[in-house]
């Protein structure tokens, strides 16, 4: 059952990223809204903590489709790999109430790709997570740099100014 609902988000988030959000800049921040549904509730009524996770990864499939890195990503045959989460949870999150998802490419380095994710609800921040994503082809981690030469893409200046050192 947690497959199939699985599935059945990423083609709804896959449909709206391509018929009906805008194209955007892989450094902003993008929002898509998000609702939360009977099979993602744990016993006390609210988000189980793991299926928070779970969420986000529709907002970074959402910002690979809008950003275009999605097609990089496939020329280059690059798996995305989450390697580290660390969330922290302010608000509980409930079924059927509407948030918004806000999803961001925070920084990069030669060994990851880092992404924040805040569920928000009323202008209040339920749950926020960092991730550091590994980049994997051919058997091995890459660079979003290597990524971007193997897909035969042009790594844009902004990409290369906007490179932050993380430690």
């Amino acid at each position: 059952a947690m497959l199939a609902s699985y599935l059945f988000r990423a083609s709804l988030t896959s449909a709206g990223a391509l018929l009906t959000r805008p194209k955007e800049d892989f450094l902003n921040t993008l929002t898509m809204p998000l609702s939360a549904w009977p099979d993602d509730l744990d016993w006390n009524g609210h988000v189980n903590n793991g299926r928070v996770l779970t969420l986000m990864d529709q907002g970074r499939l959402d910002h690979v489709i809008r950003t275009g890195l999605l097609g990089i990503m496939l020329r280059a045959r690059t798996r995305p790999i989450v390697a580290k989460a660390e969330i922290s949870f302010r608000r509980e999150i409930f079924a059927f109430k509407r948030s918004t998802l806000r999803t961001r490419l925070d920084a990069w380095d030669e060994r990851r790709v880092y992404y924040v994710h805040q569920v928000v609800r009323r202008d209040e921040v339920c749950a926020e997570a960092r991730l550091a994503i590994a980049l994997r082809a051919g058997g091995k981690t890459i660079s979003a740099q290597q990524m971007f030469e193997r897909a035969g893409a042009a790594v844009d200046d902004a990409f290369r100014a906007a490179k932050l050192a993380t430690s």
